[in-house]
């Protein structure tokens, strides 16, 4: 079971280039990537994307990648002639129309003018460049994978944990259910009586009326199917694939069961327990949002 929370970071580097790349992951309902890279890299943007979904299923995956180039090897120096002995026409005109203006044209005033002397990026090897992107962006791969799998180990546990408080508590309401059963079963014959009291009744029909109206407040089937979820759970937690969805579905189905458990329910102590679960049980829901 994995966490959606992860960081990773992984660098390649050798004479010519320093690449760093940075995957930062956090939940989301479904793969949501926001990745930011030299323009240069766009041709590998799909690539990048497959590379990730190998190793990610869910979530809203932040890449940064960064790139540095040692040295000229990555551009090429050029100069502008047209533009230069435009510049020289110009210098030329505005010396023979304004007498007053001095100086000789130099080496070093040309070169100064905007876009005369320039730089070009050289054609990168696009093969190369990936092999060393896909190097750096596998080591920042085991990061976040190896975050989001410590941070699921303790998800887990916090989940085995409140799963052992659950089944206690339904421990305890089901030693209290035949005592309920028994003093609701007796309430209703009594309050029956009391508006019957001047009116003959046949009696088995009393108790055909009483066993049903405490068949309706019978929890024994709820108890059952929420003890059966909680097995579920822990199962579901040891599955290698994605399992956020199928908790987030099953802990859904466990509040159902308590919701009816509580509003079938009419003593205190049960009502107590309810609460209790109901709270584990929202504080799962939460955390359950951020597995994969």
């Amino acid at each position: 079971m994995n966490s959606m929370t992860g960081y990773g970071k992984g660098e390649f580097k050798d004479d010519l280039i320093d690449i760093t790349v940075e995957i930062k992951t956090i939940n989301h309902r479904y793969k949501d990537f926001f990745i930011r890279m030299p323009r240069q890299l766009n041709f590998a943007e799909d690539m990048i994307r497959k590379e990730v979904g190998k190793f990610l299923v869910r979530g809203r995956i932040e890449i940064n990648v960064k790139i540095n180039h040692f040295g000229l090897e990555s551009k090429n120096i050029k100069v502008d002639l047209d533009l230069a002995k435009a510049y020289m026409d110009c210098l030329k005109t505005i010396k023979n129309q304004i007498p007053e203006v001095t100086g000789e044209y130099s080496l070093s005033l040309i070169s100064k003018f905007p876009d005369v002397i320039y730089s070009e990026e050289t054609e990168t090897d696009m093969e190369i460049l990936w092999r060393k992107v896909k190097a750096a962006l596998g080591k920042a791969l085991d990061g976040v994978v190896e975050t989001r799998k410590s941070e699921g180990a303790a998800l887990e546990s916090d989940f085995v944990k409140r799963l052992g408080l659950i089944e206690n508590d339904l421990k305890q309401i089901k030693s209290l259910e035949d005592v309920v059963l028994k003093d609701n079963t007796e309430k209703l014959r009594m309050r029956i009586q009391e508006y019957t009291q001047e009116i003959e009744i046949d009696e088995k029909r009393l108790l055909e009326e009483i066993a049903y109206l405490s068949d309706k407040a019978n929890i024994t089937e709820e108890l059952i199917r929420l003890n059966s979820h909680i097995q579920r759970f822990g199962k579901i937690m040891n599955e290698s694939d994605s399992v956020g969805r199928k908790l987030d579905f099953l802990i859904q189905e466990m509040h159902r069961e308590i919701n009816t458990i509580g509003s079938k329910s009419n003593h205190l102590d049960i009502s107590n327990f309810v609460v209790d679960i109901k709270s584990e049980i929202e504080k799962m829901r939460e955390q359950i949002q951020n597995i994969e």
